[in-house]
C-alpha cells in the first residue's frame, strides 16, 4: 500500500488503495467498482500521477455513513 507521511507532505499518514484492493475489500469485481463509481454509488478515486487510488479514510467514512450514494445521477428522457 502507498502511504504519505506527515513530514514530506504535510498530511496525516493515509493509505491509498488500488482498484484490486478495493474490489477485494468489498468482495466484488474491479468492473463492478468502476460501474458503481460511474453510477455515483461509490466514492470516486483520487488521481496520484497516472494512478487512480481510493483513500482508505474516505472509504471508512462512506462505510460508517451506511454506504450512501455519492452523487445524484439524473437521466434525461428522449422525446420523440
Amino acid at each position: 500500500m502507498h502511504t504519505l507521511n506527515e513530514s514530506s507532505s504535510g498530511f496525516e499518514s493515509q493509505q491509498f488503495l488500488s482498484i484490486e484492493k478495493v474490489a477485494h475489500r468489498y468482495d466484488c469485481s474491479q468492473r463492478h467498482i468502476r460501474r458503481m463509481v460511474d453510477a455515483g454509488r461509490f466514492p470516486t478515486p483520487q488521481r496520484l500521477g497516472r494512478l487512480l487510488r481510493w483513500s482508505s479514510d474516505q472509504l471508512a467514512t462512506w462505510e460508517q455513513a451506511g454506504f450512501p450514494p455519492v452523487r445524484r445521477v439524473t437521466t434525461t428522457s428522449v422525446k420523440e
